[in-house]
């Protein structure tokens, strides 16, 4: 073999081992972003599991509000105002 050989394999040898260690460190930085990832991507999943909770809660509370006093004004402090409307009359005469 010759020496300008011998050098251009060396060469080529070293730029593809530094190759491969980039690579492998690339992977690992990857690896640690798709776990922040899949974290914040629970955290959203439990979020929307608790909004829909709270939802369903509110609706409770109000429909007690309607009937006590003492919740109405719970839910006002909290800036949620229940304005009850009364029962529609019936518009129709007897005959």
């Amino acid at each position: 073999m010759k020496q300008w050989q011998f050098v251009s394999a060396t060469m080529l040898s070293t730029m593809v081992l530094l190759a491969s260690i980039w690579l492998v460190y690339s992977m690992e930085g990857n690896r640690g972003l798709e776990q922040q990832i899949q974290g914040q991507a629970q955290q959203l999943r439990t979020v929307q599991q608790l909004q829909g909770a709270s939802n369903n809660l509110l609706r409770a509370m109000i429909q007690v509000s309607t009937k006590n006093e003492n919740m109405r004004a719970l839910l006002a402090r909290h800036g949620i105002n229940v304005n009850i409307q009364p029962p529609a009359a019936n518009t129709e005469e007897k005959k």
